[in-house]
């Protein structure tokens, strides 16, 4: 070989021993004994002993007598034995003063040609940041799917509510109507509008968190709705609380503000339940602009994608939350406090609210200092359309003998709303499903004027029914009505 070439093998040798000491790990080689023979990067960063301390020494003895090191061992001897060529390990090092370290390591086996091991060539890697990522997701995977199957009873439940609610409601309108002149006995019905509208405000709330109510984008500053929100609660401040607010950033996301508001609201109402009993009660409320960064995302996947975020941070000096309670927080209907003293759905309800609008929730707490919670929400993108919604005026519409048809498979609330109409000045008839509307549509379609549909009932939902009515009447105006509204 020539000089040059020499020259030239030398470079390419100690170009890739440079390599591999800049690995993030380290890189080694055992003999047939399972004794480290040399290093081609530093183990001091990953065992903890510098090299000449370990030349000569078994494998893993660096981690002292630990039981946990006895996992590799027994894996690399198990290994040997059935000459594998490749094995890759990962196990915990327990650590006496911190957290316990994760070790992954990739180690290669060479034999001669009678099967007797030569030598290992093994890396080995501190992976405990990738372990605790995994854990982290493991756990959002596990509270997405717990909160997805508690949603979908919720959300049955709730729409059952709804429609026992129409038919109280509509029965209390048309009461109030007949009882006009006995003042006393209309008190006690509006009361009873007073506490159905609190049942319709948990309702819609029950139904947001089981995504059943879809969430209606819209943009919005986010500055300012968070100053309305700070305004609206700010009367039921005890005077020990001092609420400060910290505005650093003007936020355009797209989100829906009527549950955003409830969401922003149920942190707000923790944070002032939490330092109720302090004299220097300190509730902060920070609105600012965040990187959707590694750090961020692997703590919440479900921010992946997004550049730029708003943070809303709801902060406390309450006595902070137990370990043990804070896995716990967002299991719905989860609460420490007493009877008559709240429902546990404030947080579950703002991780589904910002679940459902691309954005999420994530609380830290300490035990004596206090709490934060963390709303998270993309920046709008310029240029996109809002999602048309019509704004339910309150306004009355009078008959003046039209004509409707409702189908509805809920006979007490057919018969509230049937009377609710015919009240108003309407003529109706009713179907108890689709099938039995498309029937009436067939025999009486030009006498109607209107008909009105639930979406979902048996023998024919509201849809399908729709469909074949605009097939014999395509003019027909149609309207759909749901419990899940």
């Amino acid at each position: 070989m020539s000089r040059e070439k020499r020259d030239d093998a030398r470079e390419r040798e100690a170009r890739l021993v440079e390599a591999f000491r800049m690995l993030p790990g380290c890189a080694w080689m055992a003999d047939d004994r399972l004794r480290y023979e040399s290093f081609l990067s530093s183990p001091e960063k990953v065992f903890g002993q510098p090299e000449a301390e370990l030349i000569g020494r078994p494998l893993w003895s660096w981690a002292g007598h630990s039981d946990a090191a006895l996992i590799p061992r027994v894996e690399l001897e198990r290994a040997v034995t059935r000459h594998r060529v490749h094995l890759d390990l990962a196990w915990q090092l327990p650590a006496p003063d911190g957290e316990p370290r994760w070790l992954g390591e990739s180690l290669y086996l060479r034999y001669d040609d009678g099967g007797r091991l030569e030598c290992i060539v093994g890396l080995t890697n501190d992976i405990t940041e990738r372990k605790r990522r995994e854990a982290n997701l493991a756990a959002l995977q596990q509270q997405a799917r717990k909160m997805e199957a508690i949603g979908t009873l919720v959300g049955g439940i709730a729409h059952e509510f709804n429609n026992m609610l129409a038919g109280i409601v509509g029965n209390v309108f048309l009461l109030k109507a007949e009882l006009k002149d006995n003042p006393k006995q209309k008190e006690r019905l509006e009361r009873i509008e007073k506490l159905s509208s609190r049942a319709a405000h948990l309702i819609e709330q029950m139904l947001a968190f089981g995504r059943k109510r879809p969430a209606r984008l819209k943009t919005l500053q986010l500055d300012s709705l968070v100053r309305e929100v700070a305004r609206v609660l700010e009367p039921d401040l005890g005077k020990n609380i001092a609420l400060k607010l910290k505005m650093n950033a003007n936020a355009t996301v797209r989100a829906d503000a009527t549950q955003l508001k409830q969401a922003l609201g149920s942190l707000l109402q923790n944070a002032m339940d939490a330092v109720a009993e302090r004299d220097d009660a300190r509730i902060e409320i920070r609105l600012d602009i965040v990187d959707g960064d590694d750090n961020l995302v692997s703590r919440l996947p479900r921010l992946a994608g997004a550049p730029r975020l708003a943070r809303v941070i709801v902060r406390d000096n309450g006595p902070g939350i137990p370990p043990r309670i804070l896995r716990r927080v967002f299991d719905p209907f989860f609460t420490t406090k007493e009877v008559g003293g709240g429902t546990g759905m404030g947080l579950p309800l703002a991780w589904g609210v910002m679940d459902a609008m691309g954005g999420a929730v994530e609380l830290d707490s300490e035990e004596g200092v206090g709490t934060e919670a963390r709303l998270y929400l993309p920046l709008a993108e310029d240029g996109k359309d809002d999602e048309w919604v019509s704004e339910d005026s309150g306004e009355v519409f009078p008959g003046q003998g039209e004509t409707l048809l409702l189908a509805d498979d809920e006979e007490l609330v057919r018969e509230a709303a049937c009377g609710v109409l015919r009240r108003l000045g309407y003529q109706v008839m009713t179907a108890a499903d689709g099938a039995e509307a498309l029937e009436i549509v067939q025999q009486q379609g030009d006498a109607l004027d209107l008909v009105i549909l639930d979406l979902i009932m048996p023998n024919m939902g509201g849809m399908e029914a729709a469909k074949h009515i605009r097939e014999l009447q395509p003019d027909m105006p149609l309207l759909f009505i749901t419990g899940f509204d």
